[in-house]
């Protein structure tokens, strides 16, 4: 659903047509960056929250912000102050607060492949958005062909695992929805809000996301939020404010 979305906003647009000018080494860079950002990521977090509690899924993937400071540094070598490294590692705390949760035991068995999983999403995220600042390709073509070569790797992907079956109604309505609204009209409103507002204003209301999703937990999945969710996420909210902060001065 989200890849057809991205095909008629971008053909409404009249984008589709300037792939055809394009250079396939640019087509072919384009859909790498798309691939990381959609399909390496989502099969990370999915396999994250499979193992995980959902609300310690959503908060140990929101280490993505971090994550976008240390790819910058490798990718555009960007210098990283001290204040900046102090920032980052407090992310990493609130991270650990998250994943251990009161008990080290936690990180043992499926709960670590989990922990990682959602680690790997992070980085994964993280390097896409770093990405998208180094280069200057559109961004919804970008999108458009990771989202489409996306369904032949996933499909690919579920095919070895013997993850092809046939949805139920009500599981085919779950993953329209996914789709379409989480995904794709998720980050065209996204968009749209950046384009239409102050870029400064907007983009810090995207630290409200890991606190929705923890009361999303608790109210729709029926899950207790623990004081290490609550006090973790804390922390790594202090060290992207700290980083907001810092960049600002």
């Amino acid at each position: 659903p989200a890849a057809l979305l991205f095909l008629v906003v971008t053909a409404w647009n009249g984008k589709l047509k300037t792939i055809r000018r394009m250079p396939a080494k640019t087509i072919i860079a384009m859909t790498a960056i798309g691939l990381v950002g959609v399909l390496l990521y989502n099969v990370f977090f999915q396999m994250g929250v499979a193992r995980l509690p959902a609300q310690q899924a959503f908060v140990i993937q929101y280490l993505w912000p971090a994550m976008i400071i240390i790819w910058a540094r490798i990718l555009s070598h960007e210098a990283i102050s001290l204040g900046n490294w102090c920032a980052i590692l407090l992310s990493f705390a609130g991270v650990v607060i998250v994943a251990i949760d009161g008990d080290p035991s936690q990180v043992a068995g499926g709960n670590l492949l989990g922990i990682l999983a959602c680690l790997a999403a992070a980085v994964s995220y993280g390097f896409y958005s770093a990405m998208n600042k180094k280069v200057s390709y559109d961004t919804q073509l970008m999108l458009l062909l990771g989202f489409f070569v996306s369904i032949f790797f996933g499909f690919g992907l579920a095919m070895m695992t013997g993850g092809v079956h046939v949805p139920t109604p009500h599981l085919a309505i779950g993953y329209l929805f996914y789709g379409l609204i989480p995904t794709a009209i998720a980050y065209l409103l996204w968009l749209k809000a950046l384009k239409a507002g102050n870029t400064a204003v907007i983009s810090n209301l995207a630290y409200l996301t890991p606190v929705v999703s923890l009361f999303m937990t608790h109210f729709v999945l029926g899950e207790t939020i623990t004081i290490w969710s609550a006090g973790g996420l804390a922390v790594i909210l202090l060290g992207i404010v700290i980083q907001i902060w810092l960049n600002e001065r």
